[in-house]
């Protein structure tokens, strides 16, 4: 025959919820996948028991538990009575401990609270590492009043960065054929000076008498 603290166990892992009574309820609660940049470790989704305040009705549970042991009802709620006063009256470092889901304790604060069991809820163990890359991975961002994700826009940059490097050489050629054509005009003109002035001789014509010797 199965004892309180194993059928507990079994109504919580089916109903994710079980009222202890007096005391508050405990509850199953997923995990997300979470890292400690501290102890560089990333620890997978998984699940965790939780003891929340909230009292809820027990009624499916005494149900539960008098269908499974074959009691009366009353029997039922004497033990869980008497279950919850043995965790009411936890002092100083004791526990109490349930087989598969963890144990309860008494907080530093004073208050009775819950540890669950690592081993029966963890799913993998975590990982050790540096840092995660994901290469694959992408997000949605919104570009101007169009909405893209970081794959399409990495794709378009390098579109654009490769584009630019195909026609990188289109500006020098252009400053080098303006240069040969300034310097193929100033060196046609007649005797070019070698100070960059124009070395055409001046010639001086004689002028004409503005008087007569008769």
């Amino acid at each position: 025959m199965n004892s309180t603290e194993e059928l507990l166990e079994i109504y919580l892992l089916k109903y994710r919820r079980c009222p202890i009574l007096h005391v508050g309820t405990l509850q199953l609660q997923d995990t997300p996948a979470s890292a400690s940049m501290a102890e560089r470790v990333i620890y997978p989704p998984g699940q965790t028991v939780k003891l929340v305040p909230d009292v809820s009705d027990n009624t499916d549970l005494v149900q539960f538990i008098a269908d499974r042991r074959e009691v009366t009802t009353d029997k039922v709620l004497h033990d869980l009575s008497s279950f919850s006063k043995e965790l009411k009256f936890l002092f100083g470092k004791e526990e109490k401990v349930m087989p598969s889901i963890g144990k309860f304790f008494i907080s530093d604060d004073g208050y009775l609270d819950f540890y669950p069991s690592e081993k029966t809820f963890q799913s993998q163990p975590p990982v050790q590492a540096e840092w995660v890359i994901h290469p694959e991975a992408s997000h949605q961002m919104q570009v101007g009043d169009r909405e893209m994700n970081s794959i399409e826009m990495t794709a378009l940059l390098n579109d654009r960065d490769k584009a630019r490097r195909q026609w990188w050489w289109v500006a020098p050629l252009l400053i080098a054929l303006i240069a040969a054509g300034i310097a193929g005009y100033y060196f046609a003109n007649p005797h070019p000076s070698i100070t960059g002035g124009n070395a055409t001789p001046i010639s001086i014509k004689p002028a004409p008498n503005t008087y007569s010797a008769e």
